[in-house]
């Protein structure tokens, strides 16, 4: 009993520990108080968990490994017992590779809207080869001139509907003769393209070109309007090919 007893405090003070080396706030203080020593720290730990354990886990479980929420397994209090069920569920691989999926889509929105990481010359770069096969090919003479001086592709092809640029074909597989159905088809490759360069990102397939611990674990990319998006049904993983992807000759992917 003693044995137990003892290994109890020491998984308590385990526990401490770790509270005070996470940079939670244990106490908020004043501008001037001067900051609190470690026994401080442990006795208002203490005070805490004894006067209420519920709120020492909301407030502090986040910081604790499986070992350490085993503490608390003895407590008959419902909010003991619904907090380190959560815990444990944020421990989990299927959830936490979850949270970073939806980590990476949040950061596909912000890369497309504040920086060139997404438009079609970058994409090019890093993916030269699947790049050719659903845009590339298909570039008229005008078309490469002109995304040559910046302009991409899905830009250009308006302009084509608009009738301010040619509809000429390139040298790849054959396009429809109608110009608008040929246009549009060009649409569709180009859409396919970067849903493409989505599910690469996603996947972590860009780590030779992008920082992906910029966004795994930064609690900023956690966007309540998209924890519950479906990612497998609604955009990225459809169980049967695509149409447009059906059409274009299939080569292994060689990119970085």
């Amino acid at each position: 009993m003693a044995a137990a007893t003892a290994g109890k405090e020491e998984l308590l003070q385990s526990v401490f520990e770790t509270v005070c080396a996470s940079g939670l706030v244990i106490k908020r203080q004043q501008r001037d108080e001067p900051d609190l020593n470690k026994k401080e720290k442990f006795v208002l730990l203490r005070e805490l968990l004894e006067s209420s354990p519920g709120c020492f886990l909301m407030r502090f479980g986040s910081a604790l490994n499986e070992n350490q929420l085993q503490y608390f397994d003895n407590y008959n209090d419902y909010e003991v017992t619904y907090r380190l069920k959560e815990f444990r569920k944020g421990q989990s691989p299927d959830y936490r590779k979850g949270i970073i999926r939806n980590r990476r889509y949040r950061a596909i929105e912000v890369l497309t809207e504040t920086t060139d990481y997404f438009t079609e010359l970058v994409m090019k770069e890093r993916c030269p080869s699947l790049y050719q096969q659903y845009i590339g090919q298909y570039l008229s003479d005008q078309e490469k001139r002109r995304l040559g001086e910046g302009q991409d592709q899905l830009s250009l092809l308006a302009q084509v509907l608009e009738g301010e640029t040619d509809t000429e074909s390139g040298e790849g597989e054959k396009l429809s003769d109608n110009p608008v159905e040929a246009i549009q088809e060009k649409l569709l490759y180009r859409k396919e393209f970067l849903r493409l360069m989505h599910l690469r990102f996603l996947d972590g397939k860009d780590d030779q070109d992008f920082d992906y611990s910029t966004v795994d674990g930064n609690i900023e990319y956690d966007d309540s309007a998209i924890k519950n998006r479906d990612f497998e049904d609604e955009y990225f993983d459809s169980e049967e090919p695509s149409e447009i992807t059906e059409k274009v000759s299939r080569s292994p992917d060689t990119d970085r």
